[in-house]
């Protein structure tokens, strides 16, 4: 288990760049959103930040059901990907 990250780079000089990609995929939901939070390989989110994977929770994933009409009852998939549920921050440092 390692982090995976990049440090400060500064390519202006060389006018080059530098990327590092991470693609973490899960169904996330109450059964298992303590254990996706947990993991400790990511840089963002941080770990823990159950709150913030919360806001995730039904975002991409989630099957129709065609005998309950209610909004939201669509099926989902990042094509349809309307954005998460709003994930509110307050900023506790002074300026």
């Amino acid at each position: 288990e390692s982090r995976h990250g990049t440090a400060e780079c500064d390519y202006r000089e060389s006018k080059d760049v530098r990327l590092s990609v991470a693609i973490y995929l899960a169904d996330v939901n109450d059964d298992n959103l303590d254990i996706i939070a947990s993991d400790s390989t990511s840089l963002w989110p941080t770990e823990g930040d159950t709150a913030w994977f919360a806001t995730q929770k039904g975002r991409f994933w989630k099957r129709h059901n065609p005998a309950v009409e209610v909004e939201g009852n669509a099926p989902r998939s990042m094509k349809q990907d309307v954005g998460r549920t709003p994930f509110h921050v307050t900023d506790t440092f002074p300026n």
